[in-house]
């Protein structure tokens, strides 16, 4: 990995990093809607380059370049279609609103996609809901009996409603200067100060600690551990209140407040750097594993399926499956927008679970052990007796002895 003797960490600006793992020529975009396999292999790649900050303890990609990341309207990320993560959310909303007493109120949200969560908090009691996004369409429509708007826009101060919650969720990651984005949500709000910002970002210390080591993926620069997010809070003005972990332990929610802290203290508040020793180890040994066992599956004549589009598939397969004669001979996804579309980098192809009843592979790969419940209970809808490997978080089961030592140094430079 070339050297980081310039850079500087994005949150706090500390010169005291680490490197941790590099990962080359990856798609710069990921979760796209691709519509042939050849427009899914040529899309634009690049390095990412992960190193880790001793002083806040954020992770984050050294050689992210923000020009090259587009969002347009091919952009899809949307976790909704899932019932079990659809709880999650919605376990999520009710505590905020019993907690913050935000029945009836309104809630801004910045980089709001469609709509949903600002769709589900007007469900549950707020009359009113405004998002912000500028990869969508300026338009109104209403959520029972409350009105929603999306403004086709960046967050700014100047274009910001009052609100009783101001909500970010998966943004933060996505920006080369996370902490401006706080600091803009503090100058809209401090004269008028919402009762709770809530920021949710997915928590770096999982990838780092228990081995979600498919979660890098190059449009994210940011990997926040609970030190870098409450730390973010405060610089940017914000009193972080309670930060939780949750969905499998996937996901850190923040919630903050315009309160004075009591302390002009900045200072990181005990980061957890311990999770970066033997980071690379861990990561290069789990490549070398998984090769081997998609090897020898192949090798078998297994005919194997991957669960999952989104984010820990596009960056598993780009690294493992994506020249020569592949392992995988496709994925399979629930939310019906993928469907017959392709994954970035490799262009295996999206097909929607219905599927597998005409061609049923041996094995599905299940990219998220959050969802193999849920999966399970497709496949016996489908009548379909197939066999699940979970990915993410676990070393492949055993089924060869054979370790190949020249197999580490092709995964990390193709």
């Amino acid at each position: 990995m070339p050297g980081i003797a310039n850079v500087l960490c994005i949150v706090c600006g500390s010169s005291d990093l680490t490197k941790l793992v590099e990962l080359a020529s990856v798609p710069v975009v990921g979760p796209q809607l691709l519509r042939s396999s050849e427009e899914a292999r040529a899309v634009a790649r690049d390095d990412i380059r992960l190193v880790g900050c001793r002083y806040c303890g954020h992770v984050f990609n050294a050689a992210f370049n923000a020009a090259l990341v587009v969002y347009d309207e091919n952009y899809e990320n949307s976790l909704m279609g899932s019932p079990h993560y659809r709880r999650y959310s919605e376990d999520v909303i009710s505590r905020l609103v019993s907690t913050y007493g935000l029945a009836g109120g309104t809630a801004v949200e910045i980089g709001c996609g469609r709509g949903e969560f600002l769709q589900m908090l007007c469900e549950r009691g707020l009359r009113k809901g405004i998002g912000f996004d500028p990869g969508r369409p300026t338009h109104e429509h209403t959520g029972g009996e409350a009105a929603i708007t999306i403004i086709g826009d960046i967050f700014t101060p100047s274009l910001v409603p009052r609100a009783d919650i101001v909500c970010s969720r998966y943004v933060l990651e996505h920006l080369p200067r996370p902490v401006d984005l706080l600091r803009s949500i503090c100058e809209a709000y401090t004269s008028h100060p919402a009762r709770v910002v809530f920021i949710e970002v997915p928590n770096g210390t999982y990838m780092l600690d228990e081995f979600g080591i498919w979660d890098p993926l190059y449009e994210h620069p940011s990997y926040f551990t609970s030190s870098s997010l409450a730390h973010a809070l405060r610089l940017a003005g914000l009193t972080p209140g309670p930060i939780n972990v949750g969905f499998g332990r996937q996901f850190l929610a923040a919630e903050a407040t315009f309160a004075p802290s009591g302390t002009d203290d900045q200072s990181p508040r005990s980061p957890n750097t311990r999770s970066f020793a033997g980071f690379a180890e861990r990561f290069g040994k789990a490549l070398v594993d998984w090769q081997d066992w998609l090897d020898r599956a192949r090798w078998n004549g297994e005919r194997l399926a991957l669960w999952g589009a989104g984010a820990k598939s596009i960056t598993f397969l780009n690294v493992l499956d994506r020249s020569g004669e592949r392992a995988i001979e496709r994925v399979i996804d629930i939310n019906p927008l993928k469907a017959g579309t392709f994954i970035a980098g490799t262009g295996h192809p999206i097909v929607p679970p219905a599927v597998l009843q005409e061609h049923p592979p041996d094995r599905v790969l299940v990219m998220n052990p959050e969802y193999e419940t849920e999966i399970q209970e497709v496949l016996n809808e489908l009548d379909l007796d197939v066999e699940l490997t979970v990915v993410s978080g676990r070393l492949p089961p055993r089924n060869a002895d054979l370790r190949r030592p020249d197999l580490l140094g092709r995964l990390l430079t193709v």
